[in-house]
């Protein structure tokens, strides 16, 4: 056996085979049998490409947190396949240009938004095809609020999709390349119109690991979720909770759209979704929701019914205090929460509650009475961290990129030691160009972060926890 072989079994441990539970365990893969073996070759891929020759080396890398997030990535990019294609499944689009975004404008008319996430959505094709459909076949959208999320565990396949270039390969299922429209041919690549490539936000997004439904990545209120071919990677229980999560980040009435390869009925709740199949697309549409069934905001366990307030005979006579009002948020009855906010005397709880509700109505798909509530809010209090956090995340989706600078500079006002808000605004400066103060913000959100335990929880950080910031 060679040298860099011989530490694949040493004193302390099998180190591959802990990095591939670690692997599991932070990612949802299904590293098990077959993909064990593809697993194992892309670890000593890894381990010779890195020229590890002893577990002293390789401990170092499970133990460090930047070194081994390089190594998950690698590991990750290399089992699994990030070449998609556009248009991939013409029924898939028929059903969406026939169906669901017809259905979605005709609910939507009033506040004329619509919110899609495509979910491991690779190097871009299909967040762009989508974009690409509502630019041809709904000429009335450019006058809507629009926007459309790609999001990927992997960081080079966003960078790659951040571009807008593909290869021939990327369009072997449809001749949409050879449209002026959206592409020209430069030597032996496709470049996507800067103007579709705008419509688009990329994000990176770890479906087992991070936070959503989530104000801060904008996955809640949508009002349609697409999500083909990732289940391939996943243990059944994975597949199952993701896409009870993503019933949580659909407004009632919303749709998932979800691959062969994602369907099965025991992976589906009737609870969340009414199951229908068009041609050969398999829909989920989310449940019309009740007071009793859809708490507002990020819920990633059910109540037990016990649990539920119960507003029967007593509301009338208890809703004009805050416990009653609180009650009220809390069981969706938002319009009913709003119509008495004025009883309670105190503005500051006056201010918690109109926050709460503008997060309610926001993850319900109510984005203009979101902002009504979410300016009560700040006008009663302008000191409410929560709200001018809230603010940011309105302003950054809506590419109002100095609003939410503005809105985080208040909020490290109001605490300086505000680690969300040095985060975010370090991204806001970095996406303006702004590499030193972006720098600068980084530094203090790190400096903050190492400072605290990183199994906790980020303050107003929707769930995420310190390692993961880091």
């Amino acid at each position: 056996m060679s040298e860099s072989q011989s530490f694949y079994k040493d004193p302390t441990g099998d180190l591959c085979e802990e990095v591939r539970v670690s692997l599991e365990l932070e990612t949802g893969m299904n590293l098990r049998g077959e993909q064990a073996t593809r697993f194992d070759r892309a670890f000593r891929a890894f381990t010779t490409k890195k020229k590890i020759t002893n577990p002293i080396e390789l401990r170092m890398h499970i133990t460090s947190p930047s070194l081994r997030s390089d190594m998950f990535k690698w590991i990750t990019s290399e089992l699994t396949v990030g070449e998609t294609f556009f248009f991939r499944n013409a029924d898939n689009f028929r059903a969406l240009r026939e169906r669901v975004i017809p259905n979605i404008m005709e609910t939507n008319t009033r506040n004329r938004s619509l919110r899609i996430w495509s979910a491991a959505c690779a190097s871009g094709p299909e967040p762009y095809s989508i974009a690409i459909l509502l630019d041809r076949h709904f000429a009335e959208l450019r006058w809507w609020n629009v926007s459309i999320l790609g999001t990927d565990i992997s960081n080079d396949f966003l960078e790659q999709a951040s571009r807008g270039r593909y290869s021939n390969w990327a369009f072997r299922q449809t001749e949409i390349n050879e449209d002026k429209a959206y592409f020209e041919k430069e030597e032996d690549e496709f470049v996507l119109n800067p103007r579709i490539v705008k419509q688009v936000r990329f994000c990176q997004q770890n479906l087992v690991y991070d936070a959503y439904p989530s104000l801060l990545n904008q996955t809640v209120g949508l009002d349609l979720i697409v999500f083909r071919n990732v289940a391939i990677y996943f243990r059944d229980e994975i597949t199952r909770e993701i896409i009870r999560r993503f019933a949580q980040c659909l407004r009632p009435g919303g749709w998932l759209l979800i691959g062969a390869t994602e369907f099965r009925s025991d992976f589906i709740s009737e609870e969340d979704f009414e199951i229908i199949i068009d041609g050969e697309t398999h829909l989920m549409r989310r449940r019309q929701a009740t007071p009793q069934n859809n708490p507002p905001f990020l819920f990633t366990k059910r109540k037990k019914k016990s649990e539920i307030p119960s507003f029967s005979g007593e509301l009338e006579a208890s809703v004009r205090s805050v416990v009653s009002l609180e009650k009220l948020v809390k069981a969706g009855l938002f319009d009913e929460a709003r119509k008495h906010l004025r009883d309670e005397p105190d503005p500051r709880k006056r201010a918690s509650i109109a926050h709460e509700l503008a997060k309610g109505y926001l993850v319900r798909g109510e984005p203009k009475r979101g902002r009504e509530m979410l300016n009560t809010a700040l006008a009663e209090d302008p000191l409410l961290l929560e709200a001018r956090l809230l603010a940011a995340g309105i302003a950054e989706e809506a590419c109002d990129l100095e609003a939410c600078a503005s809105a985080l500079k208040k909020a490290l006002y109001i605490d300086p030691q505000c680690l969300l808000a040095h985060f975010l605004l370090g991204i806001s400066f970095r996406s303006q160009g702004g590499i030193r103060e972006a720098a600068r913000h980084f530094r203090n959100a790190e400096e903050i972060a190492c400072g605290m335990n990183p199994k906790e929880t980020v303050p107003h950080g929707d769930g995420m926890n310190v390692r993961r910031l880091l």
